[in-house]
């Protein structure tokens, strides 16, 4: 079974995740006016969801490259 993804693009996309919920934990700090809270926190969570995730889903996998000569299954 070939997979789009290989096992480093679940892990980045992990990872992406992981620090997604970090940068939200880092908003729910008290007390509201935490600088954590207010200027590092909202940069975490877009670097999570919107540069890593998408990282992971664009990384090229090794077990999803066609070799040449071989038939694609449809």
């Amino acid at each position: 079974m070939n997979l789009a993804f290989g096992k480093l693009n679940f892990l980045i996309i992990g990872l992406g995740a992981a620090v997604g919920f970090f940068g939200l934990y880092l908003l729910s700090l008290a007390p509201v006016n935490n600088p954590i809270s207010l200027n590092v926190a909202p940069f975490v969570v877009l670097g999570g969801y919107l540069v890593i995730v998408p990282a992971g889903i664009l990384w090229p996998s090794k077990s999803a490259e066609k070799k040449p000569g071989q038939a694609v299954k449809a």
